[in-house]
């Protein structure tokens, strides 16, 4: 299982591949005779404890002491990793791997962290490349089979998942860490092959080997939070809080998972309980202010909330940019949020964000949208498509929306599809769609379409849309002409709202625009979904080969009388279709039904007719190499 959607366990298993002399700690960590050890136990026993405040400054007191441990590099970066803290988990795991290239643990590690951090497809195949390689380098270490197994079913490789779970039960002993973990892992694939009876009995034997530790009820919590049994979530939540009522990290734990299941109340009780156990921590204030102010629509003490975080770490720039999207999009005070906006923090939560001491919150605004705009015209230049433009009223119009629905998250409208839509009467209403939205902002041209995802970095958001299928379609319409990309992030949940304009000039009615298109480089080889409406029919399985895919002129009248994917040796393959028309923009989507191989030339052959005239069109691209580093 993936980030947000389920929990991470810690490993404990420190020795490198072939060390077998040393005995098995009774937490499942196998104990090392360096001096550094004692105090790494110490703060692995406080996390099993769920004492993880305590813990994360042992992990730091080690780091400091010792600042070339790898291994304590690995435990502190799987610690943050679990605690969806994935931009500072992979700077940990990349400093323990560039101090030990070799060592089995701190490469199943890398792919651990590099599975949940994920940002694209690539980047998951990446993880599954990086398990392989510490399956490889250490054989004998039961963690790095259970990691890869992990990975191997987040990129649909089911079977040989199954084959890494039965080599770690060889393994593990009479382990209670390790044997949870099977168990849980055993969970995840009975959830990718929609055995749900079976999820929750694994996930519930993985809690009876470690009833003690707060995470494996939540496990139980986050099933339960999935299949909209809300009441037996809320109770699970309940019972981890008891585990550790002090702690106030594990309540923002539950408090994002909460958030992140549109569960504002839960997530209001969590993060206000967090509040006064930890004070003045930012991230907690914006949070609580959020959740807040969906439950309660107390716009002063929202103010009031965010003022105080950003007082509290004047240097965040995420923060900063939720007050002054609450004062100009939620309250509409335009001369507070210009205030706001005006002073520009000198570092941030997230890397990306590099200011200069003169950077305002507009300039970081502006550089993302760039960001995301250079990514379309890379796109459309593959597809020899002219460039589209940056539009300051459609920018504005999908800030808006970005933030419209983090402040209105906990309506059922905002779920799923409905993401798109505003409801009229809340706080921010400006339209209900995106047409709607860029007319209350003068923008006036009728042709508008709108790509959401949950990213939180320009470019891996423009990666999703482009590398899927529905949210390609309107990114590669030759008549596409301006956008705006707004952003939004309460810290766990971001969300990526890209707006699209097109000229009403009718255009080459027999213009054909393929994507990949042809002579492309470097081609994913598959696509694992994650995509509303999804693709792949009822019945059907990912992952899938990478969609091919045809925009058409949208006045064409199209028919297709044929098609054929074929590789080198002339074989061809099966694809889910989905046929041009008004339902799909008048594009034909291709999606074959097994990935595709690495490094390989893939030719594609299309006939029928436009207008009643026919057509055929011919073309091939290549797809990316195989990856061999972790």
């Amino acid at each position: 299982m993936r980030p947000v959607r389920a929990t991470l366990a810690l490993a404990l298993l420190t020795l490198a591949a072939g060390c077998q002399s040393a005995a098995p700690h009774p937490t499942g960590r196998v104990s090392s005779p360096t001096p550094a050890a004692p105090t790494l136990e110490a703060a692995d026993i406080a996390f099993f404890a769920n004492h993880y405040s305590d813990a994360e400054k042992q992990y730091l007191s080690l780091l400091a002491h010792d600042p070339q441990s790898a291994v304590a590099h690995a435990h502190y970066a799987l610690f943050l990793n679990y605690g969806h803290r994935f931009v500072e988990a992979r700077s940990q795991v990349e400093e323990a791997v560039a101090l030990a290239p070799k060592d089995g643990y701190v490469l199943a590690v890398a792919t651990r962290v590099k599975d949940w951090s994920a940002n694209s497809d690539e980047e998951l195949m990446a993880a599954a490349a990086a398990g392989a390689l510490a399956v490889k380098t250490a054989p004998q270490l039961a963690l790095a089979h259970v990691f890869y197994s992990e990975t191997l079913a987040d990129t649909g490789q089911d079977a040989q998942a199954l084959q890494q779970l039965a080599m770690a039960e060889q393994l593990v002993g009479g382990d209670a860490y390790l044997r949870a973990e099977v168990e849980r892992e055993r969970a995840n694939l009975a959830r990718d092959q929609g055995d749900k009876a079976a999820e929750i009995q694994h996930l519930l034997a993985s809690r009876a080997r470690q009833p003690g530790w707060a995470e494996r009820t939540r496990e139980v919590a986050e099933y339960y939070f999935a299949n909209d049994q809300v009441d037996q979530a809320v109770t699970e939540f309940r019972s981890a809080i008891a585990l550790a009522p002090d702690d106030a990290d594990l309540r923002v734990s539950l408090g994002d998972v909460a958030m992140e299941r549109q569960d504002l109340s839960l997530a209001d009780e969590a993060f206000a309980a967090a509040d006064k156990l930890k004070p003045h921590v930012a991230a907690i204030e914006a949070s609580l202010a959020v959740a807040g102010f969906n439950v309660h629509r107390d716009s002063a003490g929202t103010e009031r909330l965010l003022r105080a975080a950003v007082a509290d770490d004047p240097k965040a720039t995420a923060v900063a940019m939720l007050l002054e999207g609450f004062l100009r999009y939620i309250e509409r005070n335009a001369a507070a949020a210009d205030a706001v906006a005006a002073t520009g923090p000198q570092d941030e939560l997230q890397p990306r964000y590099r200011s200069r001491s003169t950077r305002t919150l507009d300039d970081v605004r502006l550089d993302d949208a760039g960001k995301a705009l250079a990514a379309v015209n890379a796109a459309r230049a593959r597809a020899h498509l002219a460039p589209a433009h940056l539009d300051p009223v459609i920018q504005e119009s999908a800030t808006s929306h970005a933030y419209w629905w983090i402040f209105n998250l906990t309506l059922p409208q905002t779920k799923d599809l409905g993401i798109h839509q505003e409801v009229a009467g809340t706080p921010g209403y400006t339209g209900v769609t995106m047409r709607d939205r860029a007319t209350r902002f003068g923008y006036h041209r009728a042709s508008m379409a709108e790509d959401i995802t949950h990213r939180g970095e320009p470019v891996s958001a423009v990666a999703d849309w482009v590398d899927s299928v529905y949210h390609r379609f309107p990114l590669m319409r030759a008549d596409l002409d301006g956008v705006g990309f707004g952003e939004g992030e309460i810290t766990t949940l971001p969300i990526d709202v890209m707006d699209m304009s097109y000229t009403d000039a009718t255009g080459d009615v027999r213009q054909m625009t393929p994507y990949p298109a042809d002579g492309q480089q470097e081609v994913p080889t598959a696509f694992f979904g994650n995509e509303l409406p999804d693709p792949v029919p009822k019945g059907g399985a990912y992952p899938t080969g990478y969609p091919v895919t045809v925009n058409f002129n949208p006045a064409a009248r199209v028919s297709i009388a044929s098609w054929t994917i074929t590789d080198p040796q002339g074989r061809s393959f099966d694809a889910y279709v989905i046929n041009p028309g008004p339902s799909s923009e008048n594009v034909l989507s291709l999606l074959p039904k097994q990935p595709l191989a690495p490094g390989t030339r893939y030719t594609v052959h299309l006939g029928g007719a436009i207008n009643g005239s026919p057509f055929a069109l011919a073309w091939s691209f290549v797809t990316k190499a195989p990856t061999t580093q972790a």
